[in-house]
């Protein structure tokens, strides 16, 4: 295991060079809202129950700041077999259709998420779903999501259930967010059986293109996720 370790290291520390020595070119990022879109690369480390590596992705938004394009790939160091496996690739697209902050339900939008398995016998999922922003009060806003959930590998073996989530930023101040995400999926109609968890991220501006950002996870299904890293916002 400490073999990966060292590799988490560098590539933190080479992307916080980057962005450290980069033109301040961007403009001021208010990313505590999911419906505001921003250019971005991430690296993280990440520690679960059975495994420990790094996380990548990248946020492409468009010109107009209304779609943007995730892509993360997960590189996990597996405790369990001994090997470095690429786990879960994901792939989500984001459509707000509306944005008006100065009213309580003046916001929504669209997403689909596409989750790849690491072996032949995991589930493919594709997932769309629907999000509206609840503005409650200054500081802290609702953004309920709920989204159909298609799962099928490559035995034909098909699934299909629904989850729901809900959203919260908590901005704290200027430079600091907290971000908590309580959800629960129902991953096959056919059967009962529903997975409850809950996310509480932290966010730190460094600076002004340049954000930290530390991830507690826990699910039923999952068990516990740690993860925290870097964000560069381009």
């Amino acid at each position: 295991m400490k073999k990966i370790f060292i590799p988490i290291v560098i590539a933190i520390l080479c992307i916080k060079s980057f962005a450290v020595t980069a033109q301040d070119t961007t403009p001021e990022i208010d990313n505590a809202k999911p419906t505001n879109l921003y250019t971005s690369v991430m690296a993280e480390g990440e520690i679960s129950e059975s495994s420990v590596g790094m996380r990548f992705s990248i946020d492409k938004a468009s010109a107009d700041g209304k779609t943007m394009i995730v892509g993360e790939l997960p590189v996990m160091y597996d405790n369990n077999s001994g090997k470095v496996n690429i786990e879960n690739a994901r792939l989500r697209v984001f459509h707000v259709v509306n944005k008006q902050y100065d009213r309580v339900m003046g916001t929504w939008g669209a997403s689909v998420d596409v989750i790849a398995p690491d072996t032949n016998d995991d589930m493919w999922m594709i997932s769309p779903g629907v999000l509206l922003g609840v503005m409650a009060w200054e500081k802290v806003q609702f953004f309920p999501i709920i989204s159909y959930q298609y799962r099928s590998n490559f035995q034909g073996a098909v699934q299909h259930g629904i989850s729901f989530q809900v959203v919260t930023p908590i901005q704290i101040n200027d430079k600091f967010f907290l971000r908590a995400n309580p959800a629960i999926q129902l991953p096959d109609f056919r059967h009962s059986q529903t997975d409850l968890s809950f996310e509480l991220g932290s966010y730190v501006t460094i600076s002004k293109n340049l954000q930290w950002t530390t991830t507690v996870t826990t699910s039923q299904h999952y068990g516990n996720t740690i993860r925290t890293g870097i964000s560069i916002f381009l």
